[in-house]
């Protein structure tokens, strides 16, 4: 009998075969002409959240996003994987829009109320710890399960707005925005209703 990795990895092989002989077969110009080289119209950076498909959610085709994902749509400045991304992405691509996504019942919201015991994990959330902060001086102490839901969805909203904050702390991409090249904004998915909203 297979194992767990292995019916999932047949599973993969068996979607790869009928990208093969729909997608791609039905799209062969595009593919071969994406093949050559990129050339994305957008940086998209969201959470590594399995629910979340950026090309999917967008109706992109593949070439057209440049795509990062990590726990939590976090952003840490003077990150230096995140400084390659920019020079990638900037002066490499010329890619002139930068999208920072959050979404609903994000995990790495909620565990903000906590501590977690993974290292790790609480170092990297420290990079959204001010989002928290920010909302909790705003507002009084939730009493019910939707003031609690509304709390977290102004938490994640307020999560896009800290990252792209974090964003602009390096200089590349400050310039670029400030010479007009490149416009970054914030957009926000629901799980529930599949909509993407933009964040102000």
């Amino acid at each position: 009998m297979a194992s767990g990795w292995q019916t999932m990895l047949k599973r993969l092989l068996e979607g790869n075969h009928t990208f093969r002989t729909t997608e791609f077969a039905g799209n062969r110009d595009h593919y071969t002409t994406i093949a050559g080289g990129q050339k994305p119209e957008a940086l998209f950076i969201c959470c590594a959240d399995s629910r979340i498909e950026p090309g999917k959610i967008t109706q992109t085709k593949a070439g057209e996003l440049f795509v990062l994902r990590n726990v939590g749509n976090i952003i840490p400045p003077g990150d230096f994987g995140i400084a390659a991304l920019l020079e990638f992405a900037i002066p490499q691509l010329k890619i002139p829009t930068i999208i920072l996504c959050g979404h609903s019942g994000c995990a790495s919201i909620r565990a903000l109320d906590w501590k977690p015991t993974d290292e790790p994990v609480s170092r990297w959330l420290d990079n959204a710890r001010e989002a928290k902060e920010r909302v909790d001086a705003r507002i009084p102490l939730p009493q019910t399960e939707n003031e609690k839901n509304a709390r977290y969805r102004q938490i994640e909203l307020e999560n896009v707005r800290l990252q792209i904050e974090h964003l602009l702390t390096y200089p590349l991409l400050k310039k670029a925005v400030d010479a007009r090249r490149v416009e970054v904004y914030g957009l926000y998915y629901d799980l529930g209703s599949g909509e993407l909203t933009r964040v102000t």
